[in-house]
């Protein structure tokens, strides 16, 4: 997969998913950072793998994904 950068801005949609919210439709993005300004969050995440279109982010116990649709 390329940057992620260069991913969400290409992307069709863009779905978010973590312990709160199942594919929650976050299209419009461009980072990292804008994802965390929309869902509220404040710490580092680390890219963790990605598995076909969806990409994996985890910060000590709290993880997301991102599912990406072209």
């Amino acid at each position: 997969m390329a940057n992620i950068c260069t991913v969400l801005k290409n992307a069709k949609q863009v779905l978010f998913s973590d312990h709160e919210n199942f594919n929650k439709d976050i299209t419009g993005v461009r980072n990292i950072k804008d994802v965390k300004n929309v869902m509220g969050i404040y710490c580092n995440m680390k890219r963790v793998g990605t598995f076909g279109d969806k990409v994996l982010y985890q910060a000590g116990d709290y993880n997301f994904t991102l599912t990406i649709i072209n």
